[in-house]
């Protein structure tokens, strides 16, 4: 049974409303949940075999939806939509759950862990930098920290952002 767009609306609005730390679930259940659906109706939402493809369907609806919040509007979606390895379901769960699943608890990975929770507000005050020196110096910063050095350089008029780096 395929999602209507009504559905998918709903589904699509309650994954980007997660929490980076949303615990696991499987889509099954997270479509069910959203959707008020009973077992056999959330059954032939993600069918197992699939041999008519709408669950694939119906679960590539929220990948899209991951793809159109990332590359339209430039933000890091707060879900992920996923197969573990050795389980035939998908399961849909919070970015920082799913990345901490991947990984192991050292300090490098809980210091990235809180910076991905800053994405937002990071987002917020890159846009608000007025084109011109601002983003000249931001490149400047980022060069600096990659390369052996880094500077923002005279405008040229181009409209683009004016910086140098370089590696010794």
């Amino acid at each position: 049974m395929l999602l209507s767009q009504a559905q998918i609306a709903i589904v699509t609005r309650a994954a980007a409303a997660l929490d980076d730390d949303a615990p696991e679930k499987t889509l099954e259940d997270f479509f069910g949940e959203e959707l008020g659906l009973n077992t056999l109706e959330r059954a032939n939402l993600i069918p197992d075999p699939d041999p008519s493809l709408d669950g694939s369907v119906n679960i590539s609806e929220l990948t899209k939806a991951r793809d159109t919040l990332l590359h339209e509007s430039g933000k890091i979606p707060s879900y992920v939509v996923y197969n573990r390895p050795g389980s035939r379901n998908p399961f849909i769960s919070g970015i920082a759950t799913y990345l901490s699943s991947l990984a192991g608890n050292s300090h490098s990975e809980a210091a990235f862990l809180a910076r991905l929770r800053q994405r937002d507000r990071v987002r917020t005050e890159l846009l608000s930098f007025a084109k011109g020196h601002d983003l000249e110096l931001l490149a400047a910063a980022i060069f600096a920290k990659s390369c052996d050095f880094g500077d923002a350089t005279a405008g040229s008029g181009d409209q683009g952002i004016d910086a140098i780096a370089g590696k010794s």
